[in-house]
């Protein structure tokens, strides 16, 4: 089905998104709204996955990100949840002029989920009543939602120290105890993004359902948990639509919480449940909704951002369309040099915490031009999860670089992070023809050195497993089937982080010709990193003879994907540096 990219441009930041245009007219037209913040990562793929496959049977849908999120415009720092609900408005009436009388919906992911039901819940008056409203796990208490974010946080920070402690061997740091109160009063990092009082306020103040003034006609809410149960709490808060009117069914699928997920999975009954529901949904009485006003001239729809440096791009790689964004300089000449971003295996394009974006628009100003895709199988790129392997990634990667000198880019760097870097490193060794190599966080390939990380990280997560064990909310989430035990079970064995035979084998011929590589390498890692010990060693051994063309440099205190909002901008400045070093005249 076609898979449109489109950018709603207006007034406010412009607003990346993708609608997939079914054949003929649709039945339905759907908008999705995402989750928060990292857990937007976990469910970017299946959120794919449902729209296409939904698209298939005749469904329009407007996959989109909001205003600081994503591929779209403005910092994080400006992002508000009545900003986020203005610009579902904004989504929906994008899709509502598309399909003017087509009725039309709303599915949305946990936060985005609370979100969504806000907006159908003021829906249009001219528009009558939204025709469905999908919600996937939806936060239905905002302090806890808010309080939960700060817990995480607080724990990521003591899993960092310690990892840190182990890395160095130094003595085991005295975790933090606790707090209960809420945060300081100029904000907080969580997991990179820069939380605003005003921000905590409102996620601590967001009640689900709120008002209902205009209930949908039909409501379905589903739970994901190991146990199969649909949970009391959304039972409690779908009976306030009952009481409005509304046509509610609850469903249960039997997963791990996608969302917090490490690797992309395929959740194939979450997406046939909700592709049923969709499709038993009765067409509504009389032609359905009332042709909406066309948008004002300010909210058109263009294929680039108001400062036209960035525009959607596709390419072929094997016979799969990758999907990506080039950023490019303001100046009308075209760059000398350009970047191509590499995610790693359960990454996308925009990166942890919006790594790569970052990168990408102060490349731009720089004069450099950046292109960020997704893998085949990842993100928006075509594929099956399944299809992935390092091999396909090099691949892709090349097909990037190749995609990027058509381009007029006469210097190709590959900036990878993660698993990123070895496929980095693995184009370097076949046809991309980089002219550098940036490598965030690379691991190592050999496995021996790998199963020594690997290990590191496994006896740590042990004593973590073994202390909570005497601790009551485990026992309370072992009852309530929230425990996540495909997770545990993959970190206590150590699967979690080891390359499958075939990878290591393509990672083990690239990293033997790595030496041969002729351009400048730069080397990054977190100080708390426990790959680091292993992976600069094994690194500095294999380009022994070449320390002339290689740098290395450690941001002090960051983990493996530098987590925090202070670590991602020294990583930029550093990186950039290098650039300016190495490759000036960057616009040519």
């Amino acid at each position: 089905m076609p898979e449109e990219p489109v950018i709603l441009a207006g007034e406010s930041p412009g607003l990346f998104g993708v609608l997939h245009r079914p054949e003929g007219n649709p039945t339905l037209a759907l908008v999705f709204c995402p989750p928060f913040a990292e857990e937007k990562k976990g469910a970017h793929r299946l959120l794919v996955e449902t729209a296409r496959a939904l698209a298939d049977h005749g469904v329009a849908v407007l996959r989109f990100d909001y205003r600081g999120t994503g591929d779209s415009e403005g910092s994080f720092a400006e992002f508000t949840l009545a900003g986020a609900e203005e610009d579902i408005q904004r989504a929906l009436a994008f899709v509502r002029a598309q399909y003017p009388g087509t009725p039309a919906g709303l599915l949305g992911v946990r936060l985005g989920a609370a979100l969504a039901a806000r907006v159908a819940e003021s829906w249009p008056s001219e528009a009558g009543c939204a025709h469905c409203l999908v919600l996937w796990e939806p936060v239905i208490n905002g302090r806890r939602y808010a309080q939960m974010n700060l817990r995480q946080k607080r724990i990521r920070e003591m899993l960092t120290a310690k990892e840190g402690a182990e890395a160095s061997g130094q003595a085991q740091p005295e975790a933090p105890k606790p707090k209960t109160g809420a945060p300081a009063g100029e904000g907080y990092d969580f997991d990179g993004y820069w939380v605003t009082p005003a921000l905590h306020a409102e996620m601590e103040a967001l009640a689900f359902p709120g008002e209902i003034r205009r209930p949908p006609a039909r409501v379905l809410g589903i739970s994901v948990n190991a146990a199969g149960r649909v949970s009391r709490e959304m039972e409690g808060a779908l009976a306030s639509y009952t009481s409005a009117g509304a046509e509610i069914e609850t469903r249960a699928i039997v997963a791990e919480p996608f969302w917090s997920l490490q690797d992309p999975v395929p959740v194939p009954d979450l997406v046939q449940t909700t592709l049923s529901w969709i499709s038993d949904s009765p067409a509504p009485n009389g032609s359905g909704e009332a042709t909406p006003p066309a948008l004002p001239p300010s909210e058109t729809r263009e294929l680039s951002l108001r400062a036209g440096q960035e525009r959607p791009v596709c390419f072929q790689s094997s016979g799969r369309w990758l999907h990506g964004v080039l950023s490019l300089p303001k100046t009308p000449a075209r760059p000398a040099t350009g970047l191509v971003t590499l995610h790693g295996w359960s990454g996308t394009r925009i990166g942890p915490h919006a790594l790569f974006v970052s990168l990408a628009r102060r490349a731009a100003e720089a004069g450099i031009a950046c292109l960020r895709f997704d893998f085949r199988g990842r993100g928006d790129s075509g594929g099956e999860i399944a299809e992935a392997t390092r091999a396909t990634m090099i691949e892709d990667a090349v097909a990037a670089a190749r995609f990027l000198r058509e381009e007029g880019c006469e210097r190709v760097i590959l900036v990878g992070l993660c698993a990123g870097s070895q496929v980095a490193i693995g184009a370097a060794a076949q046809d991309a023809a980089p002219d550098g190599l940036i490598l965030w966080s690379a691991p190592v390939s050999e496995q021996a050195e790998e199963e020594r990380a690997v290990a590191a990280k496994r006896r740590h997560f042990l004593r973590e497993y073994a202390r909570k064990l005497f601790r009551p909310q485990t026992w309370r989430k072992l009852i309530g089937g929230k425990l996540q035990f495909g997770k545990i079970a993959r970190v206590v064995s150590g699967k979690a982080g080891i390359a499958a035979t075939d990878d290591r084998a393509v990672d083990l011929q690239a990293a033997a010709r790595l030496k041969e590589f002729r351009g400048p390498i730069f080397f990054v890692y977190g100080t708390h990193d426990p790959i680091a010990p292993v992976a600069l060693p094994y690194y500095q051994r294999i380009l022994a003879a070449r320390h002339a063309q290689v740098s290395v440099t450690q941001i002090e205190g960051a983990n493996h994907s530098f987590y925090g909002t202070a670590w991602r901008e020294e990583v930029l400045d550093q990186t950039l540096a290098w650039l300016a070093g190495h490759f000036p005249s960057g616009g040519g």
